[in-house]
């Protein structure tokens, strides 16, 4: 059809001009597009020993080494890049390379950087919300997801992990608000885990429901089959708001070590306050939202 057809031309002027590197680039952006990725990075390979100054050559290397799992590679690719075509592009695949590898502290920086250039993608802002709430910040990571919300409403993700952020930040009912409507549209057990965490550990006791979040807790366990940290965690505290408090700090010890192993060390951490109440005997609440007057929180956004 037309893309062979497209190929077979550029063949052809790659034969005829073997040392222009404008129509061996243009082959090579088509079996990228094309799908074909490790034609693709041999020629782009190639280009860069010619000419390593060659931003979108780093650029699409990087794309294609992604595509093949070659992580490692398609890094080196996008650092290697001249400081001049370090654009907001490149500087957003570099960061989600790091955030898929759970690099969340160097994703920051990174992710960062290519929203000062200029960048304002809702999938960045995401991103970049998810670095913050990784590493704990979750104000930031509430306002990042809360930009990205006002780019694109029907964002698949800002929604629910705004909610999380605002949770775990203070602001459990802003936050609780958020996951309702998000879960109003379909089930996420990311956001159900949410609403069973705030509902177990608010700080405010007219917030709080020891039985919806157990009944929620266990709703998740029954259909997910998975036992991912936030709904671990979830369930330690629904545990401790029933005043069992051995098997929440159990559950509180599971939870940890899936944050860790997941590269969120600071949310291990944090939770590591609450599982010593726990150990105690004592019930654990999440932060309370500062009171007028208090500590200033930025605006969302």
């Amino acid at each position: 059809g037309q893309r062979d057809a497209g190929l077979a031309e550029l063949e052809r002027l790659t034969r005829s001009h073997r040392d222009a590197p404008e129509p061996v680039k243009a082959r090579a952006d088509l079996l990228l597009e094309f799908g074909r990725f490790a034609d693709a990075a041999a020629i782009y390979r190639d280009l860069l020993q010619r000419d390593p100054h060659r931003p979108g050559v780093h650029m699409n290397l990087g794309v294609a080494c992604m595509r093949l799992g070659r992580l490692e590679e398609a890094e080196r690719a996008y650092r290697a890049a001249p400081e001049d075509g370090r654009d907001a592009a490149l500087l957003m695949n570099l960061g989600t390379l790091l955030l898929k590898q759970h690099r969340y502290a160097e994703a920051r920086p990174v992710l960062a950087e290519a929203r000062a250039a200029g960048s304002e993608e809702p999938s960045l802002l995401n991103n970049l919300g998810v670095a913050h709430l990784a590493l704990g910040e979750f104000e930031s990571a509430a306002g990042q997801f809360a930009a990205a919300l006002a780019r694109n409403p029907q964002h698949p993700n800002a929604a629910r992990l705004r909610g999380e952020s605002l949770i775990r930040s203070g602001r459990v009912r802003d936050g609780l608000t958020q996951l309702r409507i998000v879960l109003e549209r379909g089930f996420h057990p990311g956001a159900a885990a949410a609403v069973a965490l705030a509902l177990a550990a608010a700080p405010d006791p007219a917030t709080r429901s020891a039985g919806e979040a157990q009944a929620i807790v266990q709703h998740l366990q029954q259909t997910t089959g998975v036992r991912f940290p936030e709904l671990v965690e979830a369930a330690a505290a629904a545990a401790a708001a029933a005043g069992r408090y051995a098997e929440a700090a159990e559950q509180a010890r599971e939870s940890i070590s899936l944050y860790e192993a997941a590269g969120q060390p600071v949310r291990a951490s944090q939770l590591r306050e609450r599982q010593a109440h726990y150990q105690a005997g004592q019930p654990a609440w999440l932060p309370a939202e500062p009171a007028d007057g208090g500590v200033t929180r930025p605006p969302d956004g």
